[in-house]
């Protein structure tokens, strides 16, 4: 009789492995007869009903077959195939390994099939059954702990399928169509026994896997940790940040897209993972780059007079626009009432907003007329700029520094607000000493230098004072103007 192939055997087995066990038409089985396939083609024999598992297979071993056992379980891949229980999971278990001698071939079940729901049933066979024989060793396992772990959080266990990428993988791309549902629902065990596990296991898939579903899975689970109650939040965070950052960030900003009030909260996180600069990086969005700023600021965690420009230069006029509609809805009327979940800015971070676009080389004609119609000099802008544009003029530190004294001494409040506002415009304009010229530069030093030997910045004033003179001498090059001129 015709010989069978590793394409013929498997569905014989799926055959055998049905629930109902009931002999029902094969076309590979239709090449032999009862007889032949009991192994005697003389004896009269009385047609089975339904199958006996040992003699079907004493039957192939008689027939000393020479096949590929692990093509026979890739072949499952065949239109049709299902199976729907855990028995029949035990049948096909059992026949393979008594025929095949060799470890079950895992490997063969995770590929990418054509017949996806007949390997959805398959896969889901193996998780909701109570006990099975297929191993994933040597497969890409999920990275519980690693070399900094300190300690070793307390998780409950999981199945072992749950801890392997591959089969991870595989799940998930079967989650489309009519199938995403099915797929969802097989991780709701899995989420609730262990929720920990499941999120890095999903944080080290490849992303070429990274559907809907996954992100859906994902969004929903780091919501969960982000909220501070959870004992294991600090631990999975860390873990999951060094092994797909990008899923932090898309999470993060999820949340903040629901929920603003969220932010103080994002901020805890990003504080605890040592990662706010990177955040202020690569976030995705720039109006939750600049509210987490604003807010890291008025912590004092970011030192905003240098973060706008660095900005606005790196990403030029879109920034700039972001900052526009920030500050529109940042600076509310006296006589009308916030906006729900609205935190009112400082006088002092709005000034470096206003300042930092006004100094912002703007492409867009259109984003350079609504800075001006908003943002142009003020009365009192255009009093300290003319202030400036003396002392500068004429040069002269003895003049520049009896100004400054007069100023901030004067009883009438008007001129103490100029003195404010001017040391204010001076720092803020640290920022851009290196445009200056080799003369504006000597002279800034000498007024810097002038006004901290005068005491004209006291308290809180001679503190940031002197922090922009320590910056200018570590953060510029030895040999460049600002750090031999100004510093």
């Amino acid at each position: 009789f015709l010989p069978l192939k590793e394409q013929d055997i498997a569905k014989m087995i799926v055959l055998v492995s049905r629930k109902d066990k009931k002999l029902g038409p094969s076309i590979a089985m239709q090449e032999y007869t009862s007889a032949e396939l009991y192994g005697n083609s003389d004896r009269e024999t009385k047609k089975p009903t339904s199958w006996n598992v040992d003699v079907f297979i004493q039957v192939l071993k008689n027939l000393k077959l020479k096949v590929d056992w692990s093509s026979v379980v890739r072949n499952l891949d065949f239109p049709h195939f299902r199976l729907p229980d855990a028995e029949g999971l035990d049948t096909l278990e059992k026949i393979f390994a008594s025929l095949s001698q060799q470890p079950f071939p895992t490997k063969q079940i995770l590929a990418e099939w054509n017949e996806k729901d007949g390997q959805l049933s398959l896969l889901r066979t193996i998780i909701q059954a109570p006990n099975t024989g297929i191993t994933f060793a040597g497969l890409r396992e999920v990275k519980i702990l690693d070399n900094s772990t300190t300690s070793k959080p307390l998780l409950n266990p999981l199945p072992p399928y749950w801890l392997c990428l591959e089969f991870l993988e595989r799940v998930l791309s079967l989650a489309e169509l009519h199938r995403y549902d099915i797929v969802r629902h097989l991780f709701e065990g899995p989420i609730k026994q262990s929720p920990e596990v499941v999120t890095l296991g999903l944080s080290q898939i490849n992303p070429s896997f990274c559907n809907a579903l996954h992100r859906e899975l994902v969004s929903h689970l780091l919501v969960f940790f982000f909220s501070n109650n959870h004992n294991n939040s600090s631990f999975v965070l860390h873990r999951v940040w060094e092994s797909n950052r990008n899923i932090i960030l898309q999470a993060m900003l999820d949340l903040y897209l629901v929920d603003k009030s969220k932010l103080s909260r994002i901020l805890d996180i990003a504080q605890d993972l040592k990662v706010l600069t990177e955040i202020l990086q690569e976030a995705s969005s720039f109006r939750f780059m600049i509210d987490l700023a604003s807010l890291a600021a008025r912590r004092e965690y970011l030192f905003l007079e240098k973060w706008l420009p660095d900005h606005i230069q790196k990403f030029g006029d879109p920034f700039v626009r972001a900052c526009v509609t920030f500050l529109k809805e940042n600076m509310v009327p006296e006589n009308q009432p916030p906006p729900k979940g609205h935190i009112p800015l400082n006088q002092k971070l709005l000034s470096h907003f206003v300042t930092s676009i006004q100094h912002a080389k703007i492409s867009s004609p259109d984003l350079q007329e609504e800075i001006t119609k908003y943002w142009g000099a003020s009365t009192l802008e255009q009093k300290v700029s003319a202030i400036f544009s003396q002392i500068y003029r004429r040069k002269n530190i003895r003049e520049a520094v009896a100004v400054f004294n007069r100023l901030k001494t004067s009883p009438a409040p008007e001129e103490r607000e100029i003195f404010d506002f001017m040391v204010e415009t001076l720092f803020s304009e640290s920022q851009y000493l290196g445009t200056y010229t080799k003369e504006q530069l000597t002279f800034t030093g000498e007024l810097f230098g002038s006004f901290i030997q005068s005491h004209i910045f006291e308290g809180p004033q001679l503190g940031r004072a002197l922090s922009i003179v320590l910056r200018m001498l570590t953060v510029t090059a030895p040999r460049s103007m600002v750090f031999q001129l100004f510093g």
